[in-house]
């Protein structure tokens, strides 16, 4: 389909030089390299055709996977219709053909019938980028020398497809408008130029090192194509079918200024440039990152697990630990052994009304129901739930084993209580009192072996 051209083509021109970062994808040995940009208000833009609000370029250099994008909001009621590109690894444009592609992405027919399909065609970049030559590269492929010569063409999404993954415009609920190209640039960085000039042929690539990208876009656009590729198109040559371009300004420090980063991912010149992949919640720059549950958060909302919103407990290792059935049996155990002292005692009481034998009875007795209490306390001076965690790191074991050998000791001693009362009910009675014997010994193995299901150490983590 052949559109006439229209006289009046409003045009933006935005050249930004930069360094950038790149990523190394895991598990595969490719780079892709981010560039981003959000212009200052103070930036400086042609803005006739609308105004760069966002621009993001991917370039991964095993692949050869291409993505740009980019969107403008309107200025004066008008927003581009198409653009130019031409991007490098940096630097300012070369002053000869050979070495660059020039992408022309021409959404005019979509805009005014969706039906129709969003065209991109790409040519050798043909001239320096000093006037209004460089974007004529669809129809003068050597600006090096005079008059009109053949263009470099290279691809055509309307001859092929193939090598288009996305290419679309969409115009923004808060009216600005979005292009977005993604391509596979295997042939265009492969090409052979139709005029092979040193340096080697690029293509369209960047890299850690930098990334130059020269951006014309223009409003309300009249194109026409002939076997696919552009035929009318870019500024007065002294051919009356063409319009007059207007003038364009650059951005900071012109085309020819190289902005050095030396290492460091910052603003450059104010031009609100960032390099390096965006983080998880799509900041470039940004730290955010992935924890182990897949979950995207900010450094400082990670637990010190690194866990997003955690309660620092992930990477404890902690296993809860519940011995109260344990503590009563412990208590009864001791509570048992005093009794029989008891129990022993009020015989002698019984057996003997001398003043020594009863003040013996009634002091071996408070001794038993001193240890019986002191076993209480020891039995509950360890918590009754507790955790037991192997991280070693923000974690403290606290040792419950002098508890556990102070309660043996008392349980000892409230056994040799009782085997010495019955020494002295055996001298008063003739007695030998082997049952209470056997039930001293007893109530000790009992309260020993209930010790043995204390765990020997609690967890106290940060």
């Amino acid at each position: 389909m052949i559109k006439k051209l229209s006289s009046q083509i409003i045009k933006l021109v935005l050249i930004l030089l930069t360094t950038l970062a790149f990523i190394a994808l895991e598990g595969v040995e490719a780079e892709e390299h981010f560039y981003h940009w959000e212009p200052l208000p103070s930036q400086a833009q042609k803005d006739d055709a609308g105004r760069v609000s966002v621009m993001d370029a991917i370039f991964n250099d095993v692949t050869n996977s291409f993505h740009y994008q980019v969107t403008f909001v309107p200025v004066g009621g008008l927003l581009p219709d198409g653009f130019i590109l031409v991007m490098n690894a940096g630097g300012p444009p070369p002053a000869h053909p050979g070495e660059l592609a020039a992408f022309y992405f021409d959404a005019s027919e979509h805009l005014a019938d969706s039906s129709a399909p969003v065209k991109l065609t790409v040519y050798g970049y043909a001239a320096p980028a000093s006037g209004p030559d460089w974007e004529r590269s669809y129809k003068d492929g050597n600006g090096d020398v005079s008059g009109i010569q053949p263009p470099d063409r290279i691809k055509s999404s309307i001859l092929d497809s193939s090598w288009v993954s996305e290419l679309s415009v969409t115009n923004n609920i808060d009216g600005s408008r979005t292009f977005t190209m993604t391509v596979d640039v295997t042939d265009i960085n492969s090409h052979s130029p139709l005029y092979p000039l040193s340096p080697e042929w690029v293509g369209v690539e960047f890299n850690n090192n930098g990334a130059g990208i020269w951006l014309e876009a223009g409003a309300k656009l009249e194109t026409f194509y002939t076997d696919g590729y552009l035929t009318t198109s870019g500024c007065d040559d002294g051919d009356t079918e063409d319009p007059d371009c207007l003038n364009w300004v650059t951005l900071p420090g012109g085309g020819t200024t190289v902005y050095d980063m030396a290492g460091q991912c910052t603003e450059l010149d104010q031009s609100g440039a960032k390099c390096g992949p965006p983080d998880c919640l799509g900041e470039f720059g940004g730290s955010a990152s992935f924890d182990d549950q897949e979950v995207c958060c900010k450094e400082e909302e990670k637990d010190q697990c690194g866990r997003c919103f955690g309660d620092n407990t992930s990477c404890l290792g902690c296993e809860g630990v519940d011995i109260s059935e344990t503590q009563l049996t412990l208590d009864g155990a001791s509570h048992d052994q005093s009794n029989l002292v008891q129990r022993i005692g009020k015989r002698i009481r019984k057996a003997s009304r001398a003043k020594r034998d009863r003040k013996f009875a009634r002091k071996i007795m408070a001794q038993a129901k001193d240890l019986a209490t002191a076993n209480w306390v020891l039995t509950y001076s360890i918590p009754s739930v507790f955790d037991q965690c192997t991280n070693s790191i923000l974690c403290v074991q606290v040792d419950n084993t002098p508890t556990i050998e102070n309660y043996r000791t008392n349980a000892r001693t409230l056994r040799d209580l009782a085997l010495k009362a019955l020494k002295r009910y055996k001298k008063l009675t003739g007695k030998k009192g082997k049952r209470f014997k056997k039930l001293a010994e007893s109530l000790l193995s009992e309260a020993e072996a209930v010790t043995e299901q204390v765990p020997l150490f609690q967890s106290s983590c940060f």
